[in-house]
């Protein structure tokens, strides 16, 4: 199996994971502790559209994806601060929309370079330079972003309040790390596609939040799990001849599911084992 590594499209595939786990542990925990999943997936959908139209227009896909996303994540900001609507149905209404209208002009209006599966499930395998030196970026802006808001972040996640008593730049923090979503978000989607970007950015996150007891042990555990499950899913869809993103995104749910269940009932069996030795 490992003899896959010997191809070259399978070593791009592989350093586009080990590039994105990084970012699975940097902004996967803040993603998790700050209740951002549905925002991220959204921006992921809502790129869909910007995707579909790019070949056509003649404009790079990544730029027509972080032009559609990012203001999707600006209108998401404003809806976080309305009393009147919240961020969960904002989300829910503009990403039907923008799934709803990339359907669309992908079938009717405009003839996209790339198949609709592609763009929601990803293409791992046809990872290429450009795709790399996008992710490369991401993640550079993702280590400025921490070094500069991470303490930030973290008093927000636990202490909503906390931050504009000592006096810390909240809102300015926030948008950053919102910022630095959509652009994390719209790098993965040459891997795993619009629909499936929370395999990498929250899956992994997710699973080690129910044993991490830091934020530091979130996110270094987050990014080493999102690297065993991306290279994992990675040769196991080579093996299998079945779709990257989605195989990725199986492991990681059946890992999730596993730890959920460890959770609940390794206490339990752990108290069941020491009855047992008493007796």
């Amino acid at each position: 199996m490992l003899d896959a590594f010997q191809l070259p499209f399978i070593q791009r595939a592989a350093l586009e994971i080990v590039l994105l786990a990084p970012l699975a542990g940097i902004l996967g925990a803040q993603i998790v502790l700050r209740h951002l999943a549905f925002f991220t997936h959204g921006v992921g959908v809502a790129a869909f559209p910007g995707l579909v139209v790019a070949g056509p227009l003649g404009v790079p896909p990544a730029v027509a994806a972080l032009g559609v996303g990012g203001g999707f994540a600006a209108l998401l900001e404003r809806s976080h601060r309305s009393r009147r609507l919240g961020a969960d149905t904002a989300t829910a209404l503009l990403v039907v929309f923008a799934l709803a209208l990339g359907v669309i002009l992908a079938s009717d209006v405009f003839e996209s370079g790339s198949e609709v599966d592609q763009l929601l499930f990803g293409s791992l395998l046809a990872i290429g330079t450009a795709e790399l030196l996008g992710t490369a970026l991401a993640l550079t802006l993702a280590l400025a972003a921490a070094a500069f808001a991470r303490r930030v972040w973290i008093a927000i996640a636990f202490e909503p309040q906390s931050g504009a008593a000592l006096g810390l730049p909240v809102v300015l923090a926030d948008r950053l790390l919102l910022l630095t979503i959509a652009v994390a978000t719209i790098s993965a989607l040459a891997a795993v596609g619009a629909l499936l970007v929370s395999a990498i950015l929250v899956i992994p996150a997710a699973t080690v939040r129910l044993f991490a007891p830091t934020v530091l042990s979130l996110e270094l555990g987050s990014a080493a799990l999102a690297l065993l499950v991306g290279l994992g899913g990675l040769l196991l869809s080579y093996e299998l001849d079945s779709p990257p993103g989605g195989t990725i995104a199986v492991i990681g749910g059946v890992v999730f599911g596993l730890a959920l269940l460890l959770r609940a009932f390794g206490p339990r069996l752990t108290t069941g084992s020491h009855r047992s030795s008493r007796r």
